[in-house]
């Protein structure tokens, strides 16, 4: 299988690799499905061009080569495939197959989906500008699903895989995962219910008292990169998998998918919580003192309201989330 490990970018480079190329490469070498297999399950039969359908053009060398296999995320027309959650359904079937079915082969699936194909699908969604982490975000909370058959769980994880690769937006495999277990599965994809126990950990940083930035502070050490914080009107929304606009989505499976929204007005910076599942605490860099900005929804009696931060201060998103607030230079 072609590597976009550490030496993506290279691979990139030298082999044009695609989220697609990459989706087709991965079922011909996992599952045995040749190109032109693959987009006999992928591809709708809906006329389209002309009277003719895109499967019926799968003949055609330079339409599956040029405008489905190595197509580039910019020129990628959706109404060429058909319904994801039966394409995925066959293709795990298919892999469980390679794997001798029942629940070991399940656990293969899952692991491979969950693990290494997950990882390179969001590198290279990533390096093509597509916010892979959105992705990973869909992934985590498809791990965290109570599920009665993992089975179910194996199609959720290779129905992201497959639209992350058909269509290389995150946003749309959310909306397939969701619409799927919703439908299909009857659950919710709800965020995983936690325990906030924050403890400060704080750093300060110098720089332009109007300018801020978030960084992630994992088991007591600042994580890069820094996130600066939009002055836009509409502010930075920090979760999962928010809508639109500014927003922060480097968070663990308890946050919501909107959680928090930071802004700036009147020379200040606030932040609010989004009715989300597991509330958010503000630890105050000077005094250290815990101010909830919105309780866990299981606990909460009155709307969040808006609250100030600075520099210095740290948001505890759920249980393990926490971002230090720092000034930025301009």
């Amino acid at each position: 299988m072609t590597n976009v490990g550490s030496s993506y970018k290279g691979a990139l480079m030298r082999d044009g690799l695609t989220p697609t190329a990459y989706l087709f490469d991965e079922l011909r070498q996992q599952a045995g499905i040749s190109n032109r297999d693959a987009a006999l399950i992928l591809l709708s039969t809906r006329p389209i061009y002309a009277g003719r359908s895109p499967r019926d053009r799968i003949g055609e060398r330079t339409f599956l080569s040029r405008e489905v296999v190595h197509v580039t995320p910019n020129k990628i027309n959706p109404a060429i495939y058909g319904d994801f959650s039966q394409s995925a359904q066959t293709i795990t079937s298919r892999l469980a197959g390679i794997h001798g079915w029942g629940d070991k082969a399940h656990a293969q699936v899952i692991s491979r989906y969950a693990g290494e194909a997950a990882t390179n699908m969001v590198r290279l969604l990533d390096a093509y500008g597509r916010e892979g982490r959105i992705y990973a975000n869909t992934v985590m909370r498809v791990g965290s699903l109570r599920l009665s058959r993992e089975s179910d769980r194996a199609v959720l994880l290779v129905l992201a895989f497959v639209v992350a690769g058909c269509l290389a937006d995150p946003r749309a495999v959310s909306e397939e995962v969701e619409r799927f277990t919703r439908e299909k599965l009857a659950r919710e994809m709800g965020t995983l219910i936690s325990d906030p126990t924050p403890r400060a950990q704080q750093t300060m940083f110098d720089g332009a008292p109007n300018l801020l930035g978030l960084v992630r502070v994992v088991s007591g050490s600042i994580r890069p990169p820094i996130y600066p914080l939009s002055q836009g009107p509409k502010g930075t929304v920090i979760g999962s998998i928010p809508s639109e606009g500014s927003s922060i989505t480097d968070v663990e499976v308890d946050v919501s998918r909107q959680h928090l929204v930071v802004w700036h007005q009147d020379g200040g910076w606030w932040c609010q919580g989004l009715q989300s599942t597991n509330g958010t605490f503000l630890i105050r860099g000077t005094t250290k003192d815990l101010v909830r900005v919105e309780e866990p929804r299981s606990s909460r009696t009155t709307a969040s309201v808006p609250v100030a931060i600075s520099a210095g201060d740290t948001l505890c998103l759920g249980r393990r989330t926490r971002f230090l607030v720092i000034q930025m230079t301009s």
